[in-house]
C-alpha cells in the first residue's frame, strides 16, 4: 500500500498522529481514511496502529533524526498501556 501521508506537512502530520494515538487509547479498532478530497473509493480502513504506522514513516522519511523508526512501537504501546495521549 502507497503511504496515503506521503508529502503531507509535519505540522498536519503531528495533529494526525495525535488522532491516531486518541483512537489506540479509546480501543478504536478500525477508521476509515483517505484525503479530504477523496471519493469513497479512496478511503481505506486502517487500524489506529497501522495509522500511526504510516504517518511516523512519513515523519521519519520527512526528519528521521528527530523521527527514528524504532519510536513507532514506543508510542504506541505507551498509547495503550497509559491510556493518556495529553503529554504528547
Amino acid at each position: 500500500m502507497a503511504n496515503l501521508f506521503y508529502n503531507v506537512p509535519i505540522e498536519t502530520l503531528l495533529v494526525w498522529l495525535d488522532a491516531a494515538r486518541e483512537d489506540l487509547a479509546a480501543g478504536s479498532t478500525q477508521t476509515a481514511w483517505g484525503a479530504a478530497d477523496s471519493s469513497a473509493q479512496r478511503q481505506v480502513n486502517l487500524t489506529p496502529q497501522r495509522r500511526i504506522e504510516l504517518i511516523w514513516a512519513e515523519l521519519n522519511r520527512q526528519d528521521p533524526d528527530t523521527y527514528p523508526l524504532d519510536a513507532i512501537a514506543r508510542n504506541s504501546i505507551s498509547a495503550v498501556r497509559f491510556n493518556d495521549v495529553s503529554s504528547w
